[in-house]
């Protein structure tokens, strides 16, 4: 499977699949499924992987979502896409150019959910599956600003 194909019904089955070691630079890598360890974890031998998600917005609502995370450190969630039901909307954020930003950015991502910068950052992502390598919850906030904080320690927001 390539990773422009991936499908929120391809994660539902298999929530990582992994890119093969050396091709983490071609634009549309090969995926493969990822066999979890007896414990549910994402094993450590594994380098770059494409994880299910969940994004919650500021205004407290939840939307699906996809990132890459390696296995082997604790990378990640970086490289985020969230659903906006008929597309999937990748958020880009500092330092990336301003014409860039300008394109997909925090504006332009809130815009394409119909809701204010307010509404929808701080924005935290999270890692449907655990990790073998600490930290074992993947999860990271973005602000507005491009700020994020990331680890196992960050709490999601409230849903209302």
């Amino acid at each position: 499977m390539k990773l422009s194909t991936l499908t929120y019904e391809d994660l539902a089955e298999v929530q990582v699949w992994s890119t093969p070691a050396g091709s983490e630079e071609e634009e549309d890598a090969t995926l493969s499924p990822v066999s979890l360890t007896r414990d549910g974890l994402v094993p450590s031998n594994v380098g770059e992987v494409w994880c299910l998600c969940t994004a919650w917005f500021a205004d407290g609502s939840q939307h699906r979502a996809t990132a890459m995370c390696r296995g082997d450190s604790g990378d990640g969630p970086l490289l985020w896409t969230v659903s906006a039901g008929s597309e999937d909307v990748p958020l880009l954020v500092s330092p990336s150019p301003a014409f860039v930003l300008a394109r997909q950015g925090p504006t332009f991502f809130a815009a394409r959910f119909g809701k204010s910068l307010e509404q929808v950052f701080p924005l935290t992502i999270e890692a449907a599956t655990r990790f073998a390598v600490e930290p074992q919850r993947r999860r990271v906030c973005i602000g507005a600003d491009g700020v994020l904080s990331s680890g196992g320690g960050l709490r999601r927001p409230d849903v209302r």
